[in-house]
């Protein structure tokens, strides 16, 4: 997973007591991310005073452009530990879920509730004491390049925001925009689709238009008639695709035909409930008819259908096939 760290200098203003009161602390590499995120660890590296134990205390701030903490985001997430002052370890906490929005400015950092620790990049001996509870100045020299500095740093994972959606579905879709008086999906119209708006959230029917026949990322540009936006939504396309059961006689592919009666039943009842009939389905050089799109109906992945088939000459094959995305 990625991960951003601290650049350890000598400043100030970096730090926070536990009642929120800023202290004279080191100052950090703001981290601004340009997804969204969650925080999933926080580490340290470093050792002991002598005689202590950790006893630490990780925070997530909001900071401002120059590294100095404004806002708690999260925390304290507590460490506690007894340790050897001469054996310098790595720590943490794990098991995080923060989440941090896209473009916020993000800075770490962490409180020794009861003695002294040192903190240094793994392989240097650069080190100076921390900030205690009882607010003592500290300062740390540190001279690494490593783009994640080991000294303190976080583990995170990109947050997708795109929206799925089941094509013929009906689903809302938030804009920064005013009054939508346009909307097309993968270029193609579908303002027609607009069921209404309320305030930034529009809703949509049947918007994943016949157009889109494989699931994939497409793009809704919306237009309020003074500038417009483009949203990134995974269009989901729930059918079967009957290529492992191609129409043979004989063992020789039927293929290239026309007209061929396509139906599909749930579940594994040849008279289930019909989900999908056409009269006019055409198959490959092998034999193959094309992908059926179940979008429409009730059919959920992993549902098991039954595939009945016949050509105008009267051969037939029925087959059970699994819905999945195609």
């Amino acid at each position: 997973m990625p991960e951003f760290g601290l650049n350890l200098q000598n400043d100030a203003n970096l730090g926070f007591d536990n009642s929120g009161t800023a202290i004279s602390f080191a100052k950090s590499r703001v981290f601004t991310p340009s997804a969204n995120i969650t925080i999933t660890e926080i580490n340290a590296y470093g050792r002991l005073a002598s005689g202590a134990s950790w006893d630490l205390d990780f925070y997530v701030y909001e900071a401002d452009g120059g590294g100095t903490p404004t806002n708690r985001l999260a925390g304290p997430f507590s460490y506690a530990e007894a340790g050897s002052s001469s054996v310098a370890a790595k720590i943490g906490v794990t098991g995080l879920s923060v989440s941090i929005s896209q473009g916020t400015n993000i800075a770490l950092v962490f409180i020794s509730n009861t003695s002294t620790v040192r903190l240094a990049h793994p392989g240097t001996t650069s080190e100076a004491a921390s900030k205690n509870s009882g607010g003592a100045t500290a300062t740390w020299s540190e001279t690494s390049t490593d783009t994640v500095d080991r000294s303190l740093w976080a583990v995170y994972s990109e947050v997708s925001t795109t929206q799925n959606i089941r094509k013929s579905s009906t689903f809302d879709i938030e804009t920064t925009l005013g009054t939508i008086t346009t909307a097309t999906l993968n270029s193609v119209n579908v303002f027609d689709h607009v069921t209404g708006q309320v305030g930034t959230t529009v809703s949509f029917a049947g918007a994943a238009t016949d157009e889109i026949t494989t699931s994939g990322e497409y793009d809704l540009l919306l237009g309020d008639g003074a500038t417009t936006e483009t949203i990134t939504v995974q269009v989901n396309v729930y059918g079967v695709a009957p290529s492992n059961n191609p129409l043979q006689k004989d063992g020789s592919a039927l293929a290239s035909l026309t007209g061929v009666q396509v139906r599909v039943t749930d579940g594994a009842n040849i008279n289930g409930t019909e989900l999908y009939y056409s009269g006019s389905g055409t198959t490959d050089a092998s034999g193959n008819l094309g992908n059926i799109d179940l979008s429409s109906t009730a059919a959920e992945v992993d549902d098991s259908v039954l595939l009945h088939m016949r050509t105008s000459a009267g051969e037939s094959i029925i087959a059970s096939e699994t819905v999945e995305l195609i």
